[in-house]
């Protein structure tokens, strides 16, 4: 008669345990419960993508990441040093690069990735945003048709619109308004392979695919300026004039770079009609000036790999930030082996860099940590790995998430080990997700939330939407260019069948011209724990309920 009472209070005793158990999992700051060893397991690392998404997804709300007006995103929110609450409005400014995030992100959900589909709260979620959201960009275009369906660096107004910053009224970026294309362009493919494909459904789809449509009528008239050249930033004549080559002017520089800005080279290439293949193939030339390779050397303190050589793509300041093109387009598709070799060396040597230098993190351009005050200091660009890059490296003292996103889509495994070593620092997980960075002595944090340091992370995770974007270059027809080619180096009249095949040659003729198809120098050198942790005795973490 006594064990009942008793057996009682042990079913209670336990249940309270498995309450508190259950909660310290769920909890926002979730990063301490796991330890690199815990990545090798395919369980743990679903049940961790779940926690990332799901506490991601918090930043993902109208109002904190995007206008609930008009859908466009904002770059970011402020976050309170002191309390990790959210701190004063939104960055009421944004560009497309920042789109090309979120897009990217709902075009997976409703393409019915599973992880995306929690980030986003849902498929009827996602289809609400995306209706917001392509609402939006036709407003803009309806008002300043100049834009031809881009846009510039924009400002949220009060009647739940947006429109060019001041210094943007007149001007365009190619590298953001490429990235953006390329997330637009899957979202409109994943919508049209909706089945059943409802009226709804079926009249975002064909929304989707006129603003895209609209984006490649219009992006050679806007952006390219002749001889293989394509404009980094256009100077528009009139804003409210619909497009004409007459109304772009050259403002400044141009997207010579095998980097970010390939996506626009690549919205340019594979959709634009030209006279010649020779003109075409100028797009490719400009680029290899910057399209080099160069020799890592494994330091002396790099244990048995010491003195090894790494043959990597030379980067402009090896930030991660420039692996963004992997993101949107299908460069690791099994047809491009040697591409994903060489982005894998690039990763083995960006581990191996943190691991040799005693560092808990990787770089990428970022916003700046400050010394208690919520007010940025500065953004630095110019981080990322001396001897590699083409840039001098001013910065190597502040470490961010995303910058391990370029390892994840190696080895997810390994990314996630060095993305959970800088989140076990003090403040940088809370109700909003991750923190934007942290310096390597763990005594400031930048008090920020972005799109750039958060969610190009999730999207890495989740595989990117390359394999959309594969999937419908499959389907479209190959625009050949209208004179025939009288280079035999070029390609032929009617040589592809589909813009894929189109894509994968260039790519890979790009590849195999710099590194050959034999075996790259330090393939075997395999990627890097971190060895050193965030210090955790600098700055307290806050004291949140989450």
């Amino acid at each position: 008669r006594q064990s009942a009472p008793m057996f009682s209070a042990l079913i209670v005793t336990l249940v309270a345990l498995f309450a508190v158990a259950g909660a310290a999992s769920s909890s926002c700051r979730f990063a301490k419960n796991y330890q690199c060893s815990d990545f090798n397991d395919k369980q743990k690392v679903d049940e961790y993508l779940d926690l990332v998404v799901t506490w991601e997804g918090q930043f993902a709300q109208p109002g904190v990441s995007y206008d609930p007006a008009s859908g466009y995103s904002y770059d970011g929110h402020p976050i309170d040093y002191k309390t990790g609450e959210l701190y004063g409005e939104p960055h009421m400014f944004s560009a497309p690069s920042k789109e090309s995030i979120h897009v990217g992100l709902l075009a997976l959900a409703v393409a019915g990735n599973e992880k995306a589909l929690k980030f986003t709260g849902g498929f009827d979620a996602a289809l609400k945003v995306l209706a917001l959201k392509v609402a939006g960009y036709e407003q803009f275009n309806a008002t300043y048709p100049g834009f031809g369906c881009f846009t510039p660096w924009v400002g949220f107004n009060a009647n739940g619109t947006f429109s060019p910053l001041p210094d943007w009224s007149n001007k365009v970026p190619g590298l953001d308004n490429g990235e953006w294309f390329w997330a637009l362009y899957a979202a409109a493919n994943a919508l049209e392979a909706i089945q059943p494909q409802t009226t709804e459904v079926a009249s975002l789809a064909a929304r989707y695919r006129a603003f895209v449509n609209c984006q490649r009528a219009n992006a050679k008239t806007i952006f390219y300026r002749g001889d293989g050249q394509t404009s980094a930033v256009v100077t528009i004549v009139d804003a409210f004039t619909a497009p004409t080559p007459a109304n772009y002017k050259q403002e400044s520089g141009y997207l010579n770079d095998p980097y970010e800005g390939e996506t626009m080279t690549q919205l340019l290439y594979l959709f634009s009609d030209w006279e010649s293949e020779e003109e075409r193939n100028n797009l490719w030339i400009q680029k290899r000036p910057l399209f080099q390779k160069v020799d890592y050397i494994v330091p002396e303190n790099g244990g048995i790999y010491a003195g090894s050589r790494i043959t990597v793509q030379e980067g402009f300041w090896f930030s991660t930030h420039e692996q963004w093109k992997a993101l949107l387009m299908p460069y690791f598709s099994s047809d491009l082996t040697l591409v994903q070799r060489v982005f894998r060396s690039a990763e083995v040597v960006r581990s191996f860099d943190a691991y040799s230098s005693n560092l808990p993190g990787m770089f990428a351009s970022i916003n700046d940590v400050t010394d208690g005050s919520e007010d940025i200091p500065s953004y630095i660009s110019a981080t990322g790995i001396p001897g590699i890059s083409f840039q001098d490296i001013q910065r190597r003292d502040v470490i961010t998430p995303y910058g391990s996103y370029g390892l994840m889509m190696q080895n997810i495994s390994m990314g996630l080990c060095w993305y959970n070593n800088m989140l076990q620092g003090p403040r940088m997980q809370g109700k909003y997700g991750s923190t934007e960075a942290i310096n390597v002595n763990g005594t400031e944090i930048s008090p920020l939330t972005t799109w750039d340091s958060k969610i190009t992370t999730v999207l890495a995770m989740l595989g990117g939407v390359g394999p959309i974007v594969e999937t419908a270059l499959k389907k479209e027809r190959d625009v050949s260019a209208r004179m025939v080619t009288q280079d035999k180096e070029l390609p032929a009249l009617g040589k592809f069948h589909n813009s894929y095949e189109r894509f994968v040659y260039i790519v890979k003729r790009e590849h195999e011209l710099l590194f050959g198809n034999k075996d790259l120098p330090g393939e075997h050198v395999p990627m890097q724990a971190p060895r050193t942790a965030v210090p955790q005795d600098q700055l307290s973490d806050w004291d949140l309920t989450c």
